[in-house]
């Protein structure tokens, strides 16, 4: 399964969430990306996952966006075999300095500090899913990912495999 996820926009700002990258054999993966008035597109946040899929894995995508011109708030999510992770991010837009006023974060329902890193190492392959939030430099200036599956695989495969080299956490995990 790939999938380009959506966006919504308004007054300059774009937000994007539930691009998903699951395939058997490989790191799971999915995004969700931000972009200020005249700013780049960054990643809001980047979870990498274990998984098991095979051919016979029940596998399901929990997707919410919203954008209230003040408040992006995005919920992203994937179900594997009964296993599943759900994360869900709110951003408040200053529309004065055009940039983000505050991030509210939370993982399986659980509050967390965005200041820890917009990185997640998830694992849905134990009996009961963990995850880690890391601080690692993820790229920005990227292509918008909500049209093309082609774009969001290569995405996912790219940052996964630069991660991979560059941050030891990501390297043991994916070992």
């Amino acid at each position: 399964m790939v999938g380009c996820g959506g966006s919504v926009s308004g007054d300059g700002w774009w937000f994007s969430s539930g691009s998903t990258f699951l395939q058997a054999n490989e790191p799971g993966v999915l995004f969700g990306m931000q972009k200020t008035p005249g700013g780049n597109r960054d990643f809001s946040y980047f979870v990498i996952f274990r998984h098991a899929v095979r051919s016979t894995a029940q596998h399901t995508k929990n997707e919410d966006l919203s954008f209230t011109g003040m408040v992006a708030s995005m919920r992203d999510g994937v179900t594997i075999d009964g296993k599943s992770f759900e994360l869900a991010l709110e951003l408040e837009a200053n529309k004065d300095t055009g940039t983000i006023r505050s991030r509210t974060l939370t993982m399986n329902g659980k509050g967390v500090d965005p200041a820890k890193g917009a990185l997640f190492l998830v694992d849905l392959t134990s009996d009961i899913v963990s995850y880690e939030q890391i601080i690692a430099t993820l790229p920005n200036d990227l292509p918008d990912p909500t049209t093309d599956t082609a774009t969001v695989t290569k995405l996912a495969r790219e940052v996964t495999q630069k991660l991979k080299r560059e941050n030891d956490s990501v390297r043991e995990f994916l070992k």
